[in-house]
C-alpha cells in the first residue's frame, strides 16, 4: 500500500513541474519543492550507494527519474526566487 502512495503522490509532484516548465513563476514554490526533495534524495541516497558500488535496479531507476530535475533547475527565475523568499521580510504574527 505504501508503495502505491508513493507512486501517486510522485506522479502528482511530476505533474505539477511539468506544468511549472510552462509557468515557473506560477508555479515557483511547487518547483522549489521538486528541486530540493530531488536534490536531497539524489545526495543522500543516491551517491552514497553509487559511491560503495550498491546501486541496485530499482535505485538506479530512481535517479535516471530524478536526475531530470536539471530541466527544472533551468527555468527556476533564481533571481525573483531569491528576492520573493529570502530577501522579503516575512508576514507579521498576529
Amino acid at each position: 500500500m505504501a508503495d502505491g502512495v508513493v507512486v501517486c503522490l510522485l506522479t502528482g509532484m511530476s505533474l505539477l513541474a511539468f506544468v511549472g516548465l510552462r509557468y515557473p513563476v506560477r508555479m515557483l514554490p511547487i518547483l522549489l519543492f521538486e528541486v530540493t526533495w530531488k536534490l536531497l534524495w539524489i545526495g543522500v541516497v543516491a551517491i552514497p550507494d553509487l559511491a560503495a558500488d550498491t546501486l541496485d535496479d530499482a535505485t538506479k531507476q530512481v535517479l535516471i527519474n530524478c536526475s531530470l530535475v536539471v530541466l527544472i533547475i533551468a527555468v527556476i527565475p533564481w533571481r525573483h526566487a531569491w528576492i520573493r523568499f529570502a530577501r522579503t521580510s516575512g508576514d507579521t504574527w498576529r
